[in-house]
Parts: C-alpha cells; sequence; structure tokens
C-alpha cells in the first residue's frame, strides 16, 4: 500500500508605519512611532494512506499587530513615566478537516493581547500585560439509517470543546547597588466545556515570583611570586536566583489543587579568561491540599570548572 502528502502553502507579511511621513514634533511625536504588521498564511495538506483520503485547510488570519512608543508624552505624565512601549496583537486560526470530501471537523482560535511596558520615575522598569484566547472544536458524524423502503442519512454536529483562557502579569524592576530585584505575579484562569454543556476544565492558577541578580567585576593584577609572569585576573562574580510560589485552584479536578514552592541559585565566578567555576542548586516543594499523600519535594546541586587552553 502507498501513503501520499501534498502540502502547498501561501504566506504573506506586510508591515507598515501609517504616520511616518508627518514628521510631527512635540506632544505629538509618538504619533510618528505607530507601526503595524499583518500576516497571512494558508496551507492545504491532501493525504492518500491505504485507500483513505483526507485533507486538512487550516488558515491564520487575520494576524495583526500595532505598536506605540513614548506615549508619556501624548498622556502628559512624562515627568513620571519613561520609555514607555504599548501593543496589541489580534489572531485567529482555523482549521477544517474533511475525509472523503465530507468535513469531519472543525476548530477555531482566537487570540487577543496587550501589553505596556515603561520606566517608573527612572528607577522602576515595569511591564503588564493581559491575553485573552478561546479554543473552539466541532465534530461531524455522519450516520445512514435504514427503514423498509429508503436509507436516511442522518448529520449530527457536536461541540466537542469551547474553552476560554486568561493570562495576565505584572512585573518590576530595580536596582540596588551591585543587586537587581524583579518581583513578578502572573494570573491565569481557563474554562471550558462541551456541547452538552458539560465543564471540563474551571482553574485558577496564582504565581508569585522574586528574581535576584549580582553582579560584580573587580579586576585584579596578580604577580607569580619569583617570577616576572604577571596575570589579568577578571575576578567577575555572577549570581542569579529565583524564589517562586504557585498555587492552583481547580474546581472541576480536586486532586491538581496544589500549592508549589521553588528555589533556584546559580553563581558564575569568571577567574580569568582560561579558569571559570559554575555552580547551581534548586529546590522545590509540591503540597497537594486534597491528597497529602502526593506531596514531595526535590533538591539538586551541580557544580563544573571550565578550563580553556
Amino acid at each position: 500500500m502507498k501513503s501520499q502528502t501534498i502540502s502547498d502553502t501561501y504566506r504573506t507579511n506586510a508591515r507598515w508605519l501609517p504616520f511616518e511621513f508627518l514628521k510631527l514634533n512635540g506632544r505629538l511625536s509618538p504619533i510618528n512611532t505607530i507601526t503595524t504588521s499583518s500576516a497571512f498564511s494558508k496551507t492545504d495538506t491532501k493525504r492518500d494512506e491505504t485507500g483513505t483520503k483526507s485533507r486538512t485547510v487550516s488558515r491564520n488570519w487575520p494576524d495583526i499587530s500595532a505598536g506605540i512608543s513614548e506615549t508619556e508624552k501624548i498622556l502628559f505624565i512624562d515627568k513620571y513615566l519613561s520609555d514607555t512601549q504599548a501593543s496589541i496583537k489580534h489572531s485567529k486560526r482555523t482549521a477544517h478537516n474533511f475525509t472523503f470530501g465530507r468535513e469531519i471537523s472543525f476548530s477555531r482560535a482566537i487570540s487577543n493581547s496587550y501589553d505596556y511596558r515603561f520606566n517608573l520615575i527612572r528607577k522602576f522598569d515595569c511591564y503588564t500585560s493581559y491575553s485573552v484566547s478561546t479554543e473552539f472544536n466541532l465534530t461531524t458524524d455522519y450516520n445512514i439509517g435504514t427503514s423498509t423502503a429508503t436509507s436516511i442519512e442522518t448529520i449530527q454536529e457536536k461541540v466537542t470543546g469551547d474553552l476560554k483562557s486568561q493570562n495576565a502579569a505584572f512585573q518590576v524592576g530595580f536596582r540596588v547597588g551591585d543587586w537587581r530585584f524583579t518581583p513578578r505575579y502572573d494570573w491565569r484562569k481557563d474554562f471550558s466545556v462541551d456541547g452538552t454543556p458539560s465543564i471540563l476544565q474551571d482553574s485558577v492558577n496564582h504565581s508569585y515570583s522574586m528574581g535576584i541578580n549580582y553582579d560584580v567585576s573587580k579586576p585584579i593584577t596578580w604577580k607569580i611570586p619569583f617570577t616576572s609572569t604577571i596575570l589579568d585576573l577578571k575576578n567577575r562574580l555572577t549570581t542569579t536566583s529565583n524564589i517562586k510560589y504557585s498555587k492552583i485552584i481547580d474546581n472541576k479536578v480536586a486532586n491538581n489543587n496544589t500549592d508549589a514552592y521553588s528555589l533556584s541559585l546559580s553563581a558564575d565566578y569568571t577567574i580569568s579568561d582560561n579558569l571559570k567555576v559554575d555552580i547551581g542548586s534548586a529546590s522545590s516543594l509540591y503540597k497537594n491540599r486534597s491528597n497529602k499523600l502526593d506531596d514531595y519535594y526535590t533538591i539538586e546541586v551541580s557544580a563544573a570548572l571550565s578550563i580553556a587552553f
């Protein structure tokens, strides 16, 4: 038996700065920075596997985004904010599946996202975002029934999934001497049903984390005793650590209600261009609020010495 697959893909991209020609100044100058982009793609795949002919047609459209910088000027808040960037994006993807020329399933995914970056009083780098996406899945069944005289075909459409997912995040970064701190909060909510409608998923995830980075470099010169050899040492230490707590609230599956704690630390000490030491460690603790027997913890430690000639 032979199998054959033929796939055709069409794709196009475009980017446009609609107000670049205006050359605006002052409070209106952010209008010059507006950028837009769009993309379109379509894939048509035909398969013949041991006599079973199928076809999938997927399309990404619309897939558009837009962004603008220096919004603090136009909003008259440049006394407090700087380096602002705002962007939005919308995308839609559909897929049709056919067998012997008849459509047997359909899926659609739509996503919208928004984010904003800014520097607060020139000390805090801030980032916030929100996105919402939906997924819809439909199947079609063809059934042939017989009566005393004729055959009757029935077509039944069934919703197998209807999902809505929301995500939000907020992050702040700031420095204290050679240290950089990055607290962050993430939120996610998932809710889905089938065609009954029965709830398939209903959960919320809260995540809190703190990133701590330390980077200091104090080059030194060392003269090897009893010789004339002088070594230039970089003497640089870089550490990265992250503390995280995540809580899942699941109203559908009780066993998914968990609390997770994690801590990671890595250190990179560069003595010279030829010698470097890496040390890493990580630990985590998982607690199941519904079943204590599922609680567990992990500990990891690693070290490496790099010598280059």
